[in-house]
């Protein structure tokens, strides 16, 4: 489900109450649109031209990643500028997280980023929307809105031992310091942003998440450059550009791939030891937090690229 599946876990909370006043067939055709079926995008469609906000802001996020929609950057700004200004809180965490790490064409707007943020706050947004304008300006942060945090967890020992049960989710504690690294078979250390409730498995997905998702369309925006350039070159320039081409769509293939695995990881935590969607959105918030705070504790983008699905599958079978 990749980036759809932190934005759903992400605004969980604003979706399950939407879900209620909205049409049974749009709230089926949303659910669709966030499992990567668009066979009713239609509908959707139909339910944004009417002014539904919830329509909407779907609507912006499909055509803004081209998913279900002919991509289209400035069109799916404007629906979800749209949806947000009629009340749609995801659209406006949505809005809030492309400001924040800007795109080609849209430099990072950390002003218009808090901006968006605090809307969903004062929305009602208990989760996302604070972190991150505590993130973005912690000067005008308000503490009466701080997200819920998981309780920390002692240092979890090398992959080789058995793995400590994680402890119950629920109490609040004060911000994290860094994790231990985690070690793959080969010896190879594997730094993660935090320690917390999700268990060592789920804190690698959360970290490798955080990593890759503000990295990847940026890279996809490098790519459309460089086909875009190809098409006015010489047929010399071309052959060289082609090469550029596969190599970096390659990269790209292969970051999504694992965002949407590290993702897969965190939507199957759901019910496990008592977790739920706001235990793990919570989480995520942390490790994006984190990210933001102290970059360099962090594995960075490539490792994970390189190292993540090797070291979860290791994590997995350690569990069993």
């Amino acid at each position: 489900m990749g980036r759809k599946l932190l934005i759903s876990l992400l605004a969980s909370a604003a979706f399950a109450a939407a879900a209620f006043a909205m049409p049974p067939e749009l709230s089926s055709a949303i659910d669709a649109w966030l499992d990567d079926d668009y066979s009713q995008m239609q509908v959707i469609e139909r339910h944004a031209r009417a002014g539904d906000a919830a329509a909407l802001g779907v609507q912006g996020q499909a055509c803004y990643y081209g998913q279900g929609c002919t991509r289209d950057r400035t069109r799916g700004l404007n629906l979800m500028r749209q949806a947000a200004e009629a009340g749609d809180v995801p659209s406006m965490l949505q809005l809030g997280r492309i400001y924040e790490n800007g795109a080609a064409g849209l430099p990072a707007d950390t002003a218009l980023a808090a901006k968006w943020y605090q809307r969903a706050a004062e929305a009602g947004d208990t989760l996302t929307a604070p972190a991150a304008v505590s993130r973005l300006q912690p000067e005008t942060a308000p503490a009466a809105v701080e997200p819920p945090r998981l309780k920390a967890t002692a240092p979890a020992p090398p992959i080789q031992a058995p793995a400590a049960a994680p402890p119950s989710p629920a109490s609040p504690s004060p911000p994290m310091p860094s994790a231990q690294p985690i070690l793959l078979s080969d010896g190879a250390a594997f730094p993660v942003y935090l320690t917390t409730g999700l268990g060592r498995r789920g804190d690698v997905a959360a970290t490798c998440y955080a990593e890759l998702d503000p990295v990847i369309d940026p890279k996809i925006d490098e790519l459309e450059a460089l086909i875009a350039l190809s098409k006015t070159q010489s047929p010399v320039q071309q052959v060289r550009t082609a090469s550029q081409v596969e190599v970096l769509n390659a990269e790209v293939r292969s970051l999504i791939e694992v965002r949407k695995m590290a993702g897969e990881t965190l939507k199957g935590l759901i019910g496990q030891n008592g977790l739920t969607e706001q235990d793990i959105s919570a989480a995520m918030n942390q490790h994006i937090s984190a990210r933001h705070l102290r970059p360099e504790t962090g594995p960075g983008a490539e490792l994970c690229r390189q190292r993540y699905i090797v070291l979860d599958a290791e994590l997995m079978i350690s569990e069993m």
